[in-house]
């Protein structure tokens, strides 16, 4: 029976032992590179400033919707768009999905003066903001296209993309939009702003 003893390594009277997940220029690996513990790390810290923009922007007065939409994506969301090109492809697991929905519920909480009670798709059409997964995919998809690297993941737009994602993106959002609501052209919901 072969038993593996992980090496130690002295450093200056210090020893150095393998550690599963390490942080390099911010993004956390792994020995199996599944970023998950990104993923998981990066929500938390974004969760962690919310309560920050909570105290700032009061429901009752304070600063105006357009105010508050530039501090969350100055705040929170710079934070999930950093290397998103690395690990957007791990964003069709359930459990990273259902986590960036809940950030993305109370983000849209603040821009819009929302009550607690206000669910997750109600907020986000008052906000007008597309769901995270898909802002996440198309950063990555552009920044891909624009320097050229192979792409093997996706998400919800066609393989044969353009480096023209706006529109890609907008239709395929208005075509959900007309599924769920039962009609068939949505085009007055300001979408144009949403990409």
């Amino acid at each position: 029976m072969y038993l593996y003893v992980p090496p130690e390594i002295d450093i200056s009277g210090g020893c150095l032992k393998p550690q599963p997940v390490i942080k390099y220029l911010g993004v956390y690996l792994d020995q199996k590179l599944s970023f998950d513990t990104h993923i998981e790390n990066t929500i938390a810290k974004c969760r962690r400033i919310l309560p920050w923009l909570t105290q700032l922007c009061q429901n009752t007065c304070g600063y105006s919707n357009a105010a508050r939409r530039v501090m969350v994506y100055g705040a929170v969301y710079t934070h999930l768009f950093h290397c998103s090109s690395l690990f957007y492809h791990r964003l069709w697991v359930q459990k990273h999905r259902k986590k960036l929905y809940g950030l993305q519920r109370l983000c849209d909480r603040i821009m819009i003066r929302g009550y607690r009670t206000i669910s997750g798709d109600a907020a986000s059409v008052i906000a007008m903001s597309p769901p995270l997964d898909i802002l996440l995919t198309k950063q990555s998809l552009q920044y891909l296209l624009k320097t050229n690297r192979p792409i093997w993941y996706f998400g919800a737009f066609p393989k044969t993309v353009t480096a023209d994602l706006s529109k890609v993106a907008r239709s395929r959002l208005t075509d959900q939009i007309g599924k769920t609501t039962g009609h068939s052209h949505q085009t007055g919901l300001g979408l144009t702003m949403c990409f």
